[in-house]
């Protein structure tokens, strides 16, 4: 025995101030019937504008059917954010077809993987975004994007990384009791590829969306929109977290699932030097 260690001295210091904010979004579907989503953008960017982020990142999904008329009514809405916009592609974003890159870069002008980073007091957290390639949950991701997300990982394996993608891991975070409608997940070598990655860098912590559970549902299931691998008290993991939708989240009783038109969520997540807060937020 060397002494003791009070449990106190491991709370985070509540009297910290951030050292910046962002702001989190996925499932948009500009273009979807009913629901009113080009509205709840608009508005989401304007919360985040009141809470002074540095950038908002959206996991994918801007768009319903991948129309031209829909990434030029995403593109409109942009202007309302006085900090940068990221976003990846979704499924509904790629398409069975494959993603028009010629839409994506006249409307978007940004790669479907790439990175940003943020340095604050000499330490660097890195934003890495791997998008959809395809409509194809065997294979949503190209070979080379993945490779790509393996070395970036590896080279920043001592620094906080931040994935966004659109693709939750089934088994992980997003898939409420296991009642999304079965198969309509990432799956196979991909899928096994991916969550090797988030084992292997426990530094990293995963966002995505696709199955647009409320915050509010964790209550049924304590890994439905947060989750991380423990062997005791040692993470075996990376943390994975499910962003619900902006456009239509839906809700449940822990048994089904079920459109909340009228309503719209996400997050304002702050970043201190050793945790984070996720500020689930219903707009």
């Amino acid at each position: 025995r060397k002494g003791s260690i009070l449990l106190s001295d491991f709370r985070p210091d509540f009297t910290q101030k951030p050292l910046y904010s962002f702001g989190l979004l996925s499932d948009v579907h500009i273009g979807r019937a009913v629901i009113n989503p080009e509205s709840d953008f608009s508005n989401a960017l304007s919360f985040f504008n009141a809470k002074g982020v540095a950038h908002t990142c959206i996991c994918g999904d801007i768009t319903q059917n991948g129309k031209e008329a829909e990434y030029s009514s995403y593109k409109s809405i942009l202007p309302v954010s006085k900090a940068p916009v990221y976003t990846v592609t979704g499924n509904h974003d790629a398409t069975t077809s494959g993603i028009n890159l010629d839409l994506w870069s006249q409307y978007i002008d940004q790669p479907i993987v790439y990175e940003r980073s943020v340095t604050t007091n000499g330490n660097v957290d890195h934003f890495l975004f791997l998008g959809m390639s395809i409509w194809n949950f065997n294979a949503p991701y190209l070979e080379e994007h993945l490779a790509w997300l393996e070395e970036k990982l590896e080279e920043y394996r001592n620094d906080r990384c931040f994935i966004i993608t659109h693709l939750f891991f089934p088994d992980r975070a997003g898939n409420l009791n296991g009642i999304y409608p079965s198969g309509n997940w990432l799956r196979g070598e991909q899928l096994e590829r991916l969550q090797r990655l988030c084992d292997k860098y426990v530094n990293s912590i995963w966002f995505s969306g696709h199955s647009h559970w409320e915050w509010q549902l964790q209550k049924y299931q304590d890994r439905a929109n947060i989750y991380r691998g423990y062997a005791g008290t040692q993470p075996t993991s990376g943390w994975c977290v499910h962003v619900p939708s902006c456009g239509v989240p839906i809700t449940s009783d822990g048994t089904t699932r079920v459109d909340n038109t009228p309503g719209s969520e996400g997050a304002v997540v702050e970043v201190y030097e050793n945790h984070i807060d996720i500020l689930g937020i219903d707009f």
